[in-house]
């Protein structure tokens, strides 16, 4: 059975498995764990211009139905990536796919244009959308006009396939995922955390904190069958409304869309 997704632009995934950013490192940490040749795609930490030293410990908290994270995007910034990384993604047969991050429209087309044309690198994926840092991300998420220009401003920036994350944390998803289309991006990623606060229990730098549970999922799995998500996946009607009694949600996209498992608010890619 052919298992095959393809996000334009040349990138064709082997299966609709992605491991979500932020959850599987940089793909190597996790060589002695898991095949990761077996993956449809690898969504690397999130990478940002400058290197990141993240927030204050303790970052991570359980919750009763899962877990507060506030790590504050650390990473050693891009050109580190590029120079640890690259070349051993190079030698995988598995795409892998950079999350970018920023604090305004320039950081993200900056990262864009330094990973144009490194081998091993497949894609990018805009991240618009972390709950963690208390600017960049979440203003653009949050806004259709905000999130079509940071998307365009990138895509003219760099050929490579584009992915764009978006936040839960809006009334509603749709008009943000239409701009973002209109600003030709080929798909449109999983929803992120939704943002928290429990200062009770994480009294980091940071007041702003990612919750991961399975509320999220249920969120990420309303938006994913919402009638938007069926156009941008292809297909030729929206899905219509079920008044029965509603399938359990679930961590991975139907159809021939891609989305990101190990992950708690996964949806669909379009």
């Amino acid at each position: 059975m052919d298992l095959g997704v393809g996000l334009g632009r040349g990138l064709v995934l082997p299966n609709p498995i992605l491991v979500a950013s932020g959850t599987f490192g940089y793909g190597i940490e996790y060589g002695d764990v898991v095949d990761v040749q077996r993956l449809g795609a690898i969504c690397c930490k999130g990478t940002t211009r400058k290197p990141r030293i993240g927030n204050q410990p303790p970052r991570v908290t359980e919750t009763p139905a899962g877990m507060l994270n506030s790590i504050g995007l650390q990473n050693p910034g891009v050109d580190a990536v590029v120079e640890k990384y690259a070349s051993t993604w190079a030698s995988w047969d598995v795409p892998v796919i950079v999350n970018v991050a920023g604090e305004s429209i320039a950081d993200y087309v900056e990262v864009a244009r330094r990973l144009e044309g490194v081998p091993g690198i497949a894609g990018i994926e805009l991240n618009i959308s972390c709950p963690n840092v208390g600017k960049g991300g979440l203003q653009f998420a949050i806004d259709a006009d905000a999130a079509a220009s940071v998307t365009a401003a990138v895509r003219r920036a760099t050929d490579l396939p584009l992915l764009v994350k978006l936040s839960p944390n809006v009334s509603d998803i749709r008009p943000i995922a239409r701009a973002i289309a209109a600003a030709r991006s080929r798909s449109s990623a999983y929803p992120a955390d939704a943002p928290a606060q429990i200062a009770a229990r994480i009294a980091s730098g940071s007041s702003l904190r990612g919750l991961s549970e399975v509320s999220s999922r249920r969120s990420a799995s309303r938006e994913a069958t919402s009638p938007i998500s069926g156009r941008l996946a292809g297909s030729r009607s929206p899905p219509a409304p079920n008044t029965a009694t509603r399938a359990p949600p679930r961590a991975f996209a139907t159809g021939r869309s891609a989305c990101s498992t190990f992950s708690s608010a996964s949806g669909v890619c379009a």
